[in-house]
């Protein structure tokens, strides 16, 4: 009577767990002799003779393990149930790396290992392990393959991992550009390492060579869906319901791809740059990625327009840049401490004939002039370039009313007792800017606003233990305001985007600050002169290429 081979793995796995070695043995050498070569008990007969000092049986039968091993979840839980035990991962553990410590273990005992490590939890080293394994197949296109596979599934959406098999499939994609499981690995990991654009060609072709496989397919139409090629995704569809008619995710792709081929109001989707090398060169990142901001025609102006730039030193840097273009350009500088939206409110009011108060009498005696002497300027400006600078400001502790200090008058001893600095909120910034537009409108009904963010950080700060962070909530606050105010504004209102230029685009590049003096707080001159000249020919109707972008502040200074 034939005995069940669940049944032999059963009382072999019992042994297993009892550590029953010799008996173990026995019956496991009995049975694979008779011709029963079951991945199951060829594990336990790794493990047994790995833990027996005979590392290189034990290998032998890892190795056959492995060839045995079917595809499907079953099996995979299977094998899982036979590597369980007393200790069980430990003693795999041990036994594997008795193995792996010969330099002649074959690859796909390594392999196997691999899969140990996996299922422990152990993924850097199953990387390891497995990459290893590459060393023995150096010339095995099939192998290698496989072991690229295995480097996927153990990656773990990690993106390390993932860049190290897809380098794998690259040199097996250089090599057989037209093997479809390479096409689909290649296409894979270009997709989780954000490179679908790169990713489309393999996994298009992948679908061409196996339209039958569902696999290839939904790929290649997740691969379209990120790269907005909604035609091409109903054509693909058709081509896969063919051999899976009745598919739901299938029928959802078509349906929904046709719906937008058909739409009028087509949704434009403005997608990050797939690879840092696309980011590396400023100038181009700067036209391409930032500045393909649509300039309306009644935004431009020319040198006979008078314009009016207000703000941080950022804006100062504007109007010198302007008039070193014989544009007539008039600058009022709010230095960083006080180039608030509160602060400039008080101004424009006081600029419009509003009441000189304690905080106008603060920005005339930092300013060295009534603001109301400006108005003149404000009335004739055919363009008005605002530069919001910092979201933080002191108030009253006893009313609550917006402070201002002089220099002179400034003092930390008198903070949380009779003031207090805070970070305003989105919905104050917001406020404050509707009202700004609002009177330099009643002075100037004709006057164009253009909005930036100044792009240096913020100087100090009394509520946040990091300044960093501080300064990420003051510019982030700034950034979300003026955002909602452009939203929501007249036609005559925009935002130029130099910020971001900095902030993001200067993750990417070279120095943006500092590139000149050493300092964390000085915007590089290279970077304002890129920005002004992109201005200047987007804005300008007169422009002349070539033209000078202007020096910088005296101080250095582009806030």
């Amino acid at each position: 009577m034939e005995i069940p081979v669940s049944k032999i793995f059963d009382v072999t796995h019992l042994l297993y767990k009892l550590g029953k070695p010799i008996p173990l043995r026995q019956i496991l050498d009995q049975t694979l002799a008779s011709g029963i070569a079951d991945y199951r008990l060829l594990v336990l007969s790794g493990l047994a003779y790995s833990e027996a000092g005979q590392p290189a049986d034990g290998g032998r039968h890892f190795e056959e393990a492995l060839r045995q091993l079917p595809g499907s979840n079953s099996a995979t839980a299977d094998l899982k149930a036979a590597l369980e035990g007393a200790n069980g991962g430990e003693r795999v553990l041990a036994a594997f790396e008795q193995c792996l410590d010969a330099d002649e273990t074959p690859a796909e005992t390594r392999r196997l290992a691999a899969y140990v490590l996996v299922e422990s939890k152990e993924f850097d080293a199953a990387m390891d392990v497995v990459e290893s394994a590459l060393d023995f197949e150096k010339d095995n296109f099939q192998a290698r393959k496989q072991i690229a596979h295995d480097l996927w599934r153990y990656g773990g959406h990690k993106v390390s991992r993932i860049a190290r098999a897809e380098r794998v499939f690259r040199e097996l994609y250089e090599a057989d550009p037209e093997d479809p499981e390479v096409c689909l690995g290649l296409g894979r990991a270009l997709m989780h390492l954000g490179q679908s654009v790169k990713a489309e060609p393999c996994l298009r072709r992948a679908f061409e060579l196996r339209p039958e496989e569902l696999m290839h397919c939904t790929w290649y139409l997740q691969c379209l869906v990120l790269d907005d090629k909604h035609g091409e995704i109903v054509e693909a569809s058709d081509v896969a319901l063919e051999h899976h008619p009745r598919n739901e995710t299938l029928l959802a792709y078509r349906e929904n791809s046709r719906n937008y081929v058909k739409s009028r109001q087509k949704p434009k989707a403005a997608r990050w740059p797939q690879t840092a090398q696309e980011l590396s060169d400023l100038e181009t990142a700067i036209r391409k990625f930032v500045f393909s901001v649509s300039v309306p025609p009644r935004f431009m102006f020319s040198k006979q327009d008078n314009i009016v730039t207000l703000g941080s030193c950022f804006a100062e840097n504007v109007a010198r840049a302007l008039r070193a273009n014989e544009v007539d350009a008039y600058n009022i500088t709010i230095g960083e401490s006080i180039n608030s939206t509160y602060a400039n409110l008080a101004y424009m009011k006081r600029v419009a004939g509003g009441p000189d108060d304690e905080v106008t009498a603060t920005i005339r005696s930092l300013l060295g002039r009534d603001p109301a002497g400006d108005r003149g300027h404000f009335e004739k400006a055919a363009m008005i370039i605002y530069t919001l600078g910092v979201a933080p400001c002191f108030f009253s502790t006893a009313s609550g009313e917006f402070m201002m200090f002089d220099r002179h008058e400034f003092s930390l001893k008198l903070l949380n007792k009779e003031y207090v600095w805070r970070n305003t909120s989105v919905e104050e910034n917001k406020n404050n800017i509707k009202e700004i537009i609002d009177t330099v409108r009643a002075i100037n009904a004709a006057a164009r606003l253009i909005f930036t963010v100044s792009p240096i950080p913020l100087g100090v700060s009394f509520d946040y233990e990091s300044a960093l962070v501080a300064d990420c909530v003051s510019k982030s606050t700034l950034r979300a305001a003026v955002d909602e105010v452009i939203r929501e504004a007249p036609s005559h209102v925009m935002y130029w985007p130099t910020f971001e230029v900095f902030r993001w685009l200067g993750a990417y590049t070279g120095p943006v600050y500092g590139a000149d003096d050493g300092s964390s707080a000085h915007a590089s001159e290279f970077v304002v002169n890129l920005i002004f000249k992109e201005f200047f020919e987007r804005f300008c109707v007169d422009w002349e290429a070539g033209g000078s972008a202007g020096e910088p502040a005296s101080d250095g200074r582009s806030k």
